[in-house]
């Protein structure tokens, strides 16, 4: 009867030990909800399988802890995009019409969980109106703590870096932006997906083979850097806190036609940089 007590004290210590140890970890073992489905899968890393699906249908990989060049090169050859660049966790890439960000972290001290846009939402952001390459820059007259928000009627689908309900960030007067985890970055990034009817009454036509030449003189006309005029952006309201002293939005909305149509041509001007300034250009491809 007595070695039986013991038994049952042993295994209540016990219990209320293991019970301990879970509830003092609990933040990292319970870091992406249940564990099983990550652990079931690093079981399976090796070398000849660096990376392992948790949940391919939401895109989640896992892999020892550090970079996998092997799953990125899965993501580009899968979905024809190209790396762009890397900023802290994040990677950007691109098909030259629409961009996507990767993300990843640390999981349990020893592994890496990689979050890759799925291949289900590449495919279906081809059927949809989409805003494309939406590039915010600050230019402050000295170094500033900025916030950036957006009101969008539409739906947010890759943002960079995170927005995380508004980016905060440190401006310099280069335009480069820095984040609270000391990760720098040219511009601020967002693309989304929305069904706002555009008013054509005004603009230009131009043949396919001219695009690029229409758009550097248009730029230049609209007072865009060649740095700002290389990237891209879209229309949402913005709320910039401090408020920029000038503000230059470059929108365009465009469609493919089989052939030319006659259109009232559209008068563009520059505004005056003066004091802070910010610049968002981008455009989305109507359906």
């Amino acid at each position: 009867m007595k070695k039986k007590k013991l038994w049952i004290a042993i295994l209540v210590a016990f219990v209320v030990l293991v019970s301990s140890v879970v509830y003092l970890n609990r933040a990292v073992i319970f870091q992406r909800g249940n564990p099983i489905p990550y652990l079931t899968a690093a079981a399976q890393i090796s070398e000849k399988n660096p990376y392992v699906a948790v949940d391919e249908a939401k895109g989640i990989y896992i892999s020892k802890r550090g970079e996998c060049p092997e799953l990125l090169e899965y993501y580009q050859e899968k979905t024809g995009m190209e790396f762009v660049e890397q900023a802290g966790s994040s990677y950007l890439f691109t098909d030259g019409s629409r961009n996507e960000v990767a993300s990843s972290e640390v999981y349990w001290g020893r592994y890496t969980v990689w979050v890759l846009p799925t291949m289900e939402a590449a495919e279906n952001a081809d059927a949809e109106q989409y805003d494309a390459k939406p590039v915010i820059y600050l230019y402050p007259e000295k170094q500033t703590a900025v916030t950036v928000k957006l009101n969008y009627a539409g739906e947010l689908t890759c943002t960079y870096p995170a927005y995380n309900d508004g980016w905060k960030v440190s401006a310099s007067p280069d335009g480069t932006l820095t984040d609270a985890d000391g990760q720098t970055y040219n511009y601020l990034y967002w693309e989304g997906v929305n069904s706002v009817a555009y008013d054509f009454s005004e603009g230009f036509c131009v043949a396919g083979s001219d695009t690029a030449a229409f758009l550097e003189n248009a730029l230049n006309q609209l007072g865009l850097t060649r740095k700002e005029a290389n990237s891209y952006t879209q229309a949402a309201q913005l709320s910039i806190e401090p408020a920029p002293d000038t503000l230059l939005r470059v929108f365009m909305a465009w469609m493919p036609l089989e052939s030319a149509v006659d259109i009232s041509t559209q008068n563009l001007t520059a505004p005056l940089r003066t004091g802070f300034t910010a610049v968002e250009w981008g455009g989305c491809q109507v359906r």
